[in-house]
């Protein structure tokens, strides 16, 4: 897990478990773009979780690592003394149930609307080991820089394509929905696209190509 780089070394850096996992959801978008990460109080829980907006697009051997990871930092930021309470996947029980077991020994659930550990809120105030305070200051920045940067190199043909992979089986993708989600008008869709060199039509017609050439 030190491989995940600049938002490992924040996290391990902040003050207590609230603040590491807060700033890991808040700077997602430099380790995964295509899912909406979470930290949701509930009472006594917490459930810090993720979900794909349609399961369609999931990819399970992913999603495993993701959730192993989350064990590996929680039981880091909190020296050792984290276990969840609850397991929950988007996607199916795999036949090899008994590893998820072992892994998160915690009570497992499937086919849920997104997936995530759930644990006692106490966890959220536990000490990190050893913060540094000044690092994370500069780790923070740097963070910052790489998400301005990140959006900034986008193209606004590749903002929409994400949304028409994520809403087209729906049947509900359009201009209009797209320019709502990116919050422009459509005549503001329309220029952008076309000062891409692109028009609506052909973006949706080489998406539906593109998925159709991958399930083949």
């Amino acid at each position: 897990f030190q491989s995940i780089g600049i938002i490992f070394q924040l996290a391990v850096n902040c003050k207590t478990v609230r603040d590491s996992l807060q700033h890991i959801v808040r700077y997602e978008k430099l380790g995964n773009e295509v899912s909406k990460v979470e930290l949701s109080e509930k009472g006594r829980y917490v459930e810090w979780g993720e979900r794909y907006t349609s399961s369609r697009y999931l990819c399970v051997p992913l999603l495993e690592f993701e959730c192993c990871q989350k064990m590996e930092i929680s039981r880091f930021v909190s020296g050792g003394r984290y276990l969840p309470i609850h397991a929950k996947f988007q996607y199916p029980a795999p036949d090899y149930v008994e590893k998820y077991e072992e892994v998160f020994q915690a009570p497992l659930s499937f086919e849920q609307k997104g997936s995530g550990l759930i644990f006692e809120k106490e966890y959220l105030d536990f000490p990190n080991p050893n913060p540094q305070p000044y690092l994370k200051k500069i780790l923070a920045q740097h963070a910052d820089k790489l998400q301005t940067e990140l959006n900034q190199s986008k193209r606004f043909q590749d903002q929409a394509r994400k949304i028409i992979i994520h809403n087209l089986d729906s049947g509900t993708v359009s201009l209009d929905m797209i320019a709502g989600a990116l919050n422009v008008s459509r005549r503001t869709a329309y220029r952008k696209l076309r000062q891409e060199g692109i028009n609506y039509k052909d973006l949706l017609r080489d998406v539906k190509k593109q998925l159709a050439q991958f399930y083949l």
